[in-house]
């Protein structure tokens, strides 16, 4: 690669040579730790989870140390500490974060009341943050460095974490999950950790599941064995029946909510390089309330992580392009009882990618070898080949379950360990280059990189795409070639390909010619040329179409959008013009995609919201410069005049959009509340359940949003923006807190159930589900329930064969509409109990059939 920062051609001494090696043999034994963990047939758990993160890490920090990472010259050291120094805010982040994953552990077992976590999870994780702050202010400038950074309570930054984290997580797991999408991946989560298969995915009564890449069910899997969440069948909700009330959500959203959080953050630092600090503060406070990100930052769907990751390349990219030619990234020196230890935020960034990259390498070499009980030999240990199995684990034979059987790969020759073996040395690779590379500018774009990476792994090759289209749109728009040359392609092509490969080729060599016919052909390809299990039939879906989810999904900021919009489109100025110019190519290329698409869901658009906040970020900053006293910003009679102009306009947008979340069923095609539901979920004809509402809230938030731009018009920019950044983050904080929790027992199955488990008497009186398919049935029960998605025969026959088994008494789940269906179907039972109506479940029902002997 070139450009090598100092230090980097002479040769090592003698000693340092030495600490490589050292380096090397620590980081081996790291991987083979997390190798065995992952071979052990016999489950480690929680535990295991966390020691093998534990593993990795030493295993990717002795990786950079073989490679000479630490190696760092003086001129670089910018702070020092004494070890001593750092030990009191060290063990306060420390102690901070264990109590925030032990509170959201017992979240999910039902041990900490939702009201508690509600407060207690936030505060735990601010307070985290803070001590994060306090550990890099105890550090002392060296001579001629920058000085001490402001206290943490100084730095926009902060404030940006803490309103996303207080937004986004207090009550993200105290309600049930949303069918379709989050009961369809939750439920494929489930079977990741039930099945022990992190390759070849699994959901209820579809088989191998090939609809989307592995991110987000590694997200969740991983979250619920490090949570001790018992994904195993009948045991989600099971503790029910003893009183307890576990919230299995708190670990499937808490991933999602904290990587929106982080995502934020990226988008402000992005915008900060490139527009300052106030820009960057805006566009991050924009997309956080934005009800779309909002509500995603809540859902376990593939979308948040696809666009958080997108979000973050595009933010990593805007701030390489604005680093100096030759600047280099600082260091910080500790001094240790064993020699000076130098570390910086390029060291981050390396560990980051080996952590990454490393888990896939060792999970494939780790598929030859079993250790444990489950081994399968006389000895705990033996050596196998690829071993995989299609069913539900533990639930085989049930009705409406295919029966299991082990499976042979597709491709035979193309081992686990050979592709194990290939993203080890790719990974080893990447570990070189990040740890040669001290250029800000290319560390920059290595981190781009490596978020399309993620961004692939979530939702498929757009998210290489879509960063791809930023960068060349804004090096097109700002002239600034000169400046994405540097890139180091090499680099680059080994993150993407340690990153987001080995998955993709992993269920290929599994599953052959239909694994890819499934992903890229039908749910890619297929979406965007002809319509695919479209529900818009009847609807406008031209240009408009996304003009309108734009609207609802960035409420109340909808307002100022257009004026931004056009400030973007007109501006020259030096200050925002590489924001502006990335936002808007961003903005274009997302809205250009999805509207090309002839498959259209509302939350398609999602892309193009960070996007908006990008563009919307500077704008806010100039009108809130401009509106403070004795500003220095121009402000003539026709700038005046335009921005009244503007702002009366941003007004009667409010009150359009506002209209129209509002509505009464009487009164539009759709119940206005019900759009915000649509921006994350695609039934678009459900009937709005009369309990929920929403409507006068959403109109009081559109009647402030459009009083704070009439107050800008009249001339107080400052006084109407706070109204509405306060209309946004009030709104936010209703949809997330309110509208949602209200909603969700509508959406979602969990409080029937529930109710199955408080209800029945054991094992025994099994639950049934008829006529249905929405996936909530399956994850919330472990799969554990005979299905009949049409009835009919079937039905019978397995009733009569349970009856003469000697069971009695029966649960079925089914929708409201067809209660009366079932009773005739069973021949008008004399017990038919429906025991859960349309307030506690809007659309489902839980019904109790006893049978005579």
């Amino acid at each position: 690669m070139s450009g090598a920062a100092p230090g980097d051609s002479a040769p090592a001494p003698p000693g340092r040579r030495g600490g490589r090696a050292r380096a090397a043999l620590v980081g081996l034994g790291g991987a083979l730790v997390a190798f065995g963990l992952m071979a052990d047939r016999g489950r480690t758990g929680a535990p295991g989870v966390w020691a093998g993160l534990a593993a990795l890490a030493i295993a990717a920090a002795g990786l950079q140390g073989a490679f000479g990472a630490f190696d760092e010259p003086d001129e670089l050291v910018a702070a020092r500490a004494e070890l001593r120094a750092l030990a009191r805010p060290l063990a306060a982040l420390g102690l901070l974060a264990a109590a925030f994953v032990l509170a959201l552990a017992g979240a999910a077992a039902g041990l900490v009341p939702n009201a508690v976590a509600a407060l207690l999870l936030p505060a735990l994780a601010t307070g985290a943050l803070a001590a994060a702050g306090r550990v890099g202010r105890a550090f002392a400038p060296a001579p001629g460095a920058p000085a001490r950074p402001p206290p943490f309570y100084r730095r926009h930054g902060f404030w940006v974490l803490a309103a996303a984290i207080w937004l986004s997580l207090p009550s993200a797991g105290a309600h049930s999950l949303f069918d379709p999408w989050e009961t369809h991946y939750g439920e494929v989560a489930r079977e990741v950790v039930a099945r022990d298969d992190w390759i070849s995915f699994w959901w209820a009564q579809e088989g191998f599941f090939w609809s989307k890449p592995a991110l987000i069910f590694w997200l969740q899997a991983l979250s619920m064995v490090a949570l001790g969440v018992d994904a195993r069948p009948d045991k989600i909700l099971a503790p029910n029946a003893l009183g307890l009330l576990p919230w299995p959500e708190w670990a499937l959203r808490a991933p999602v909510a904290l990587l929106a959080a982080a995502a934020a953050y990226a988008l402000y630092r992005g915008v900060r390089a490139a527009a300052g600090p106030l820009a960057g503060a805006f566009s991050a406070l924009v997309l956080v309330t934005a009800p779309q990100w909002a509500l995603l930052s809540r859902q376990t769907m593939t979308d948040l992580p696809f666009v958080a990751c997108l979000s973050a390349s595009a933010a990593f990219a805007l701030r390489g392009a604005h680093a100096g030619e030759g600047e280099l990234a600082p260091a910080r020196e500790v001094a240790t009882p064993f020699g000076p230890l130098r570390l910086g935020a390029r060291h981050a960034l390396a560990g980051a990618l080996s952590l990454l990259a490393l888990p896939q390498a060792l999970y494939l070499l780790s598929r030859h070898v079993a250790i444990g009980p489950g081994a399968g030999a006389p000895l705990p240990l033996a050596l196998t080949a690829d071993r995989f199995f299609a069913g539900s684990a533990g639930n085989c034979g049930l009705p409406g379950n295919a029966p299991c059987r082990e499976a042979a790969p597709a491709i035979a020759w193309l081992a686990p360990g050979l592709q194990g073996a290939l993203w080890l040395l790719l990974a080893a690779a990447l570990a070189r280059e990040a740890a040669r590379e001290r250029r800000v500018r290319a560390l920059c774009f290595l981190a781009a990189a490596g978020c399309a990476a993620l961004a692939t792994l979530a939702k498929g090759p757009a998210g290489l795409a879509l960063p791809l289209a930023c960068v060349a749109g804004y090096a097109a728009a700002t002239g600034r070639l000169r400046a994405l040359a540097g890139a180091g392609p090499r680099a680059l092509a080994l993150a993407f390909g340690a990153v987001a490969l080995p998955w993709f080729l992993a269920a290929y060599a599994r599953h052959g010619a239909p694994f890819v016919d499934r992903l890229f052909f039908h749910d890619m390809w297929k979406r965007a040329l002809v319509h695919v299990h479209d529900t818009n039939e009847g609807e406008d879906v031209s240009f408009r179409y996304y003009v309108w989810q734009l609207g609802y999904a960035l409420f109340p900021w909808t307002a100022i959008a257009p004026a931004a919009l056009f400030g973007a489109a007109r501006a020259s100025g030096p200050g925002g013009r590489g924001a502006r110019a990335l936002a808007l190519a961003w903005l274009a290329g997302a809205f250009a995609l999805f509207t090309a698409m002839l498959t259209k869901y509302h939350h398609y658009i999602f892309p193009a919201v960070p996007a908006a906040a990008a563009l919307l970020g500077p704008a806010l900053a100039r009108a809130w410069t401009a509106g403070g006293a004795g500003a220095g910003a121009p402000r003539g009679r026709y700038e005046r005049a335009s921005f009244g102009a503007w702002a009366l306009g941003g007004a009667a947008i409010a009150a359009l959009v506002g209209r129209d979340l509002a509505a009464r069923p009487s009164a539009a095609d759709v119940p206005g509340p019900a759009r915000l539901l649509h921006l994350i979920t695609y039934d678009y004809d459900r009937p709005w359940p009369a309990g929920v509402g929403g409507g006068a809230a959403l109109a009081a938030f559109a009647a402030l949003a459009a009083a704070g731009c009439l107050v800008a018009a009249a001339g107080r920019r400052r006084a109407g923006l706070a109204l509405v950044g306060a209309s946004a983050v009030g709104c936010s904080a209703w949809t997330l807190d309110v509208y949602a929790p209200r909603a969700a027992p509508h959406f979602g199955q969990r409080e029937t159930v529930a109710a199955y488990y408080r209800t029945r008497r054991g094992p025994g009186e099994p639950l049934v589900a008829y006529q249905m398919n929405w996936k909530g049935e399956n994850f919330y029960t472990g799969n554990r329930l005979p299905v009949f998605t049409s009835g009919g025969p079937p039905l019978g026959a397995w009733l009569r064969a349970a009856r003469g088994a000697g069971l009695r008494t029966f649960f079925f789940t089914t929708a409201h509409g067809r209660v009366d269906e079932l009773r005739r179907e069973l021949d008008d039972p004399p017990r038919f109990e429906v025991l859960t109506g349309r307030r506690e479940n809007d659309r489902f029902a839980l019904v109790r059939v006893v049978f005579d002997g």
